[in-house]
């Protein structure tokens, strides 16, 4: 019943089975004048022997003719099939590199605030976890309002150690 079921379908003889029941089945072919389902684009189909037997050469040449221009237009797919997936690996290559590259730095600017922040802590200044470019919408305000703070707070420093050089130094003239 299977063998029947794909020859309905128009599908080849299955392989493995009986060479007598294949005579059998190719002599029902070329007896009946019934249209046969064209089977040559079929996928995973291999054409049997009695597709043939009732064409003359006009016909068969006709088909050969087919399956050549067929044969050619699959093998320039195939050729711009490759060439594409050779583009999609150069830009998948690019794309990784890209990638990489951008983890690294991302990384190495994730140490940097890390450091920033430490030098910061060790000031005496307090940094709260949200400050930096990885906070929230504010964080870059607020880490620029605390570098202006930090800059004031070193300008004094600065002027108050010029004003005790100063006095030191008017100190040691008196003397």
């Amino acid at each position: 019943m299977h063998i029947l079921n794909t020859r309905r379908k128009g599908k080849g003889l299955p392989i493995g089975i009986p060479l007598s029941i294949k005579e059998e089945f190719l002599k029902e072919a070329t007896t009946t004048t019934e249209p046969r389902p064209f089977t040559r684009s079929t996928s995973g189909n291999i054409r049997d022997l009695g597709a043939s037997a009732n064409k003359d050469a006009k016909d068969l040449q006709q088909e050969l003719d087919a399956l050549a221009i067929d044969l050619r237009t699959a093998q320039k797919e195939k050729e711009l099939a490759e060439e594409r997936a050779a583009e999609l690996q150069i830009s998948k290559e690019e794309f990784q590199g890209l990638a990489n590259y951008k983890r690294r730095q991302l990384a190495a600017l994730r140490d940097e605030v890390a450091q920033l922040r430490d030098k910061l802590k060790g000031m005496g200044d307090v940094v709260s976890p949200k400050a930096g470019a990885f906070g929230g919408e504010d964080g870059p305000q607020e880490l620029l309002g605390k570098l202006r703070a930090e800059r004031r707070m070193l300008e004094s420093r600065r002027e108050e150690v010029q004003r005790s050089i100063d006095a030191t130094v008017a100190e040691l003239e008196k003397v």
